[in-house]
């Protein structure tokens, strides 16, 4: 049952990312992005897919994708303290 819901949650939201690409995400991301990594046409298939699995996963099993976002969150932060602490030392 519990595979069913994420099923059915994913096919929703990747649907809707799809749809609304272009009014919704598409100017959010090249603002946020820098021009390395700037999206294109087909890059909305891959974002709606990425974003299907975390919005699913996040609606069937909340508690633990929070703790995953916020140990992801303490290692970059500790590694772009590292990066700057390296820095001082290069320049």
């Amino acid at each position: 049952m519990l595979t069913l819901i994420w099923l059915v949650v994913f096919v929703v939201v990747a649907v809707a990312v799809w749809a609304d690409w272009n009014s919704m995400f598409s100017g959010p991301l090249s603002r946020l992005l820098p021009e390395a990594l700037q999206i294109d046409e087909y890059d909305r298939y891959v974002w709606s897919v990425a974003l299907g699995i975390v919005i699913a996963t996040l609606a069937v099993n909340p508690i633990s994708t929070l703790i995953t976002l916020i140990l992801l969150a303490i290692i970059a932060f500790l590694v772009r303290a590292l990066l700057r602490f390296a820095m001082k030392f290069v320049h």
